[in-house]
């Protein structure tokens, strides 16, 4: 399942998404990927991250991270492992994460009741 590209535009002169255009180490490659990267720039104010990156590394806190989960759930709908996200807090795992979420089956609240 892809995520829409409404939720995570690269604007125009944008210079972070200038930036990891011009070095292939850092250049976005997936849907998520790039989900995450537009996510951990707004709620870090950085210019430019990379799929290497390292959430804490770049002078994330913890509440930041929650800001992040909870970014991440509302715009995929979905429910992310948070335990996998605070031991791989990089872009790359993260996005690895939020693909494993969205392939997930979906539950419902009726299944839930039959328990």
């Amino acid at each position: 399942m892809e995520i829409p590209a409404s939720a995570y535009p690269d604007k125009p002169g944008n210079d972070s998404a200038e930036k990891r255009a011009e070095d292939p180490g850092q250049r976005k490659s997936t849907s998520s990927q790039r989900f995450v990267i537009t996510a951990m720039e707004e709620i870090l104010q950085l210019a430019a991250v990379g799929l290497t990156d390292d959430f804490y590394s770049l002078g994330g806190n913890s509440f930041q991270l929650m800001m992040l989960i909870a970014r991440l759930n509302s715009r995929a709908t979905v429910d992310i492992d948070v335990a996998r996200i605070l031991r791989e807090p990089t872009v790359d795992a993260i996005a690895h994460s939020l693909e494993d979420a969205l392939s997930a089956p979906a539950t419902s609240a009726e299944s839930a009741d039959d328990l």
